[in-house]
């Protein structure tokens, strides 16, 4: 329940840098086509966004060990129920196959499923926040920008490029796909290790 509570903030923390995100393209268009529009709304949007890269690295800090430990132990699972099918398909005859369908791979996938979807939402936040960088150099090519409205860019450009979007737990794991990745091929060279391991014992002697 605690690291839902974290994951719900997250996808809150994404829908407001999407927001941001959405309000600096509609000014970029507008300079764009011409019009003006008013400095102090990005300096606006540079003080939320500002705000909520503090709350992500509080709520990171918060919820550094519960996350941590749910990964941890979602992981765990996911090595011992593999090793534990393994065995089990090696000694296949001993076991009923409708048994074998119904919960080592239902648990193997709904423990995957866990983990990952932590994951997407992670990187979901941290994409949106590339993303933002991006839309600021939208604003490079304007030709038509006064010197204040420039000037408030150039504080937005330089703080994401100094501040970035992501989570980070215990100051070493960086949520996204990329790390997930790791850990799922991580997961698999594990089960393959303990299966070598004990290669000997994982057939049932017969009396």
């Amino acid at each position: 329940m605690v690291v839902m509570h974290f994951h719900l903030a997250v996808i809150y923390i994404y829908r407001y840098v999407w927001t941001i995100n959405g309000q600096l393209l509609d000014l970029a268009s507008r300079l764009r086509r011409g019009d003006s529009v008013d400095p102090d709304r990005i300096q606006l949007l540079l003080w939320l966004y500002s705000r909520l890269l503090d709350l992500n690295d509080r709520l990171a800090a918060i919820y550094d060990i519960q996350v941590t430990l749910f990964m941890a132990t979602l992981f765990s699972a996911n090595i011992i129920v593999g090793h534990v099918l393994v065995i089990c398909w090696i000694n296949i005859t001993r076991f009923s196959l409708l048994e074998m369908i119904l919960l080592f791979p239902q648990a193997l996938v709904i423990n995957f499923w866990d983990l990952w979807q932590g994951i997407a939402f992670c990187d979901l936040a941290e994409s949106t926040g590339k993303k933002t960088s991006m839309i600021l150099k939208l604003f490079n090519d304007m030709e038509n920008m006064d010197q204040e409205t420039e000037r408030r860019v150039a504080e937005f450009t330089c703080f994401c490029s100094h501040r970035r979007l992501k989570v980070c737990h215990l100051g070493l794991l960086d949520i996204n796909y990329e790390m997930g990745f790791r850990m799922i091929i991580t997961n698999i060279l594990y089960v393959v290790f303990l299966v070598q391991f004990d290669y000997m014992n994982l057939k049932f002697k017969t009396n």
